[in-house]
């Protein structure tokens, strides 16, 4: 559940200048270089010569290919596309995407200093499955690295938006909910409805008498979605399981799993599944 939720949640693209890209590529092919000079991955013949020179115009050759791929091929895709946020499988696309012109890059110039035909479809398969073994660890522990990053920086930027716009509004007059049965009714002015919460078949109304006492609740049978047209604003939907009354909410914290409603006067947290994030925005912004 924490997985599927998690890898479904949508990021911003992110906006790097040309300059950060070709700082973070210096950085990661120099492990690169390292590597290929004491591990040799490719099974390179280069006989008496010395291997520092030899590798060097490979692991230039792939800064160069992700220099491009990154600073105009992918930005340039995702134009022409018209993508607007990420989610975790289109970094991984882009990803294995640079592993691929990696791997092709690397065929054609190994090919071209033996003096051999550019490009044979057998030793380039070879080629790509040992990359795609080398780089598929390291790929998606940086796309994870980068997507949770990314979620965090969104996740504070909407807190710091929404807090800044929590108000209260008047809220006069009383809140009837019946039960679907008829037989039961739930009658209090709406001020006092702090949030509900469905269980199975019932929703659970609780509610103040007074500022400051426990919370009471009552258990009505009938559903959120019966219930919540009837309820105005500031009552607001924000989890499949919780309608919440605004004028309670003090604060609003969250992580990249979410965000969290804190109740006035109160250890209570009221979850905001992702899906209601938008909308509770959307119910800050016009209050």
């Amino acid at each position: 559940m924490f997985q599927s939720r998690f890898f479904l949640q949508p990021i911003l693209i992110p906006k790097y200048s040309k300059k950060e890209v070709a700082i973070t590529l210096l950085i990661a092919l120099s492990s690169v270089y390292f590597i290929f000079v004491f591990l040799e991955p490719f099974n390179f013949e280069i006989g008496d010569n010395n291997k520092y020179l030899v590798f060097l115009p490979f692991v230039l050759t792939y800064f160069l290919v992700l220099f491009v791929s990154g600073a105009f091929i992918i930005p340039f895709a995702i134009k022409v596309i018209g993508l607007k946020k990420y989610f975790f499988h289109h970094l991984l696309v882009g990803y294995f995407f640079q592993i691929f012109l990696i791997a092709l890059a690397h065929h054609v110039l190994q090919n071209y200093l033996n003096s051999h035909a550019l490009f044979n479809g057998e030793e380039f398969l070879s080629i790509l499955s040992n990359a795609i073994f080398i780089g598929v660890i390291p790929t998606l522990i940086t796309a994870l690295i980068y997507y949770n990053k990314a979620l965090l920086k969104q996740t504070r930027e909407n807190l710091i938006e929404s807090n800044i716009k929590i108000k209260k509004v008047d809220q006069n007059g009383y809140t009837t909910i019946q039960s679907t049965n008829e037989k039961n009714i739930f009658r209090c002015k709406s001020s006092t409805i702090i949030y509900l919460k469905s269980e199975d078949n019932y929703v659970n109304i609780f509610y103040q008498t007074d500022e400051g006492e426990d919370f009471k609740n009552e258990l009505i049978r009938n559903t959120m979605k019966q219930i919540e047209p009837q309820l105005p604003i500031p009552f607001l939907r924000v989890h499949r399981s919780y309608i919440v009354n605004l004028n309670h909410i003090y604060k609003i914290e969250g992580n990249s799993q979410g965000m969290l409603l804190r109740i006035t006067n109160s250890e209570t947290t009221i979850p905001v599944s992702r899906n209601y994030i938008q909308t509770l925005k959307n119910s800050l912004d016009s209050i």
